[in-house]
């Protein structure tokens, strides 16, 4: 039996909603919780990922931890993993709202994730192929490179 040891890791090029993030520990933080955490096997090298998808009443809809999806709500949602490609569709809409690439797979990066999720408090976070929007802001084609903090969203007050 291989065990997997994965450490936090700190050199990588990922591409989330079509913007490319390089050595960046905290890709995209809400308030002062990171949306990804980034990880390395330290036996094969690969990158994986970690985040959690909820829907806008805060109901968890899937679990990836590692770059895989290990929880998913099926009644409502088809999860189909491929070699290095897993992707999460609402079975009623058709739409999907996770979209994850690895290895050969994701081109030119380690990872290419695109992925429609709310936050745990119902914040929208939109990252399609070729862009982020985040309350409003497109950002597309950006490059960020060496940062503590990719993107900070702070939540507003009602």
């Amino acid at each position: 039996m291989i065990f997997l040891h994965w450490r936090v890791e700190e050199n990588f090029k990922v591409k989330i909603g079509g913007n490319i993030y390089i050595n960046i520990p905290n890709i995209i933080v809400y308030g002062k919780e990171p949306l990804f955490k980034i990880y390395r096997s330290t036996s094969d090298g690969l990158l994986g990922i970690d985040f959690d998808i909820y829907e806008e009443n805060g109901e968890k809809v899937a679990t990836i931890r590692k770059g895989m999806i290990v929880d998913g709500n099926e009644d409502d949602y088809s999860i189909v993993e491929k070699l290095d490609h897993y992707t999460i569709t609402e079975k009623k809409s058709g739409r999907v709202i996770c979209d994850l690439k690895k290895k050969e797979q994701a081109g030119e990066v380690e990872l290419d994730l695109s992925v429609k999720m709310y936050t745990k408090r119902g914040f929208l976070f939109e990252a399609t192929p070729t862009e982020t929007n985040i309350g409003g802001l497109s950002v597309s084609g950006s490059t960020f490179r060496n940062l503590a903090v990719g993107i900070s969203i702070k939540p507003t007050k009602f």
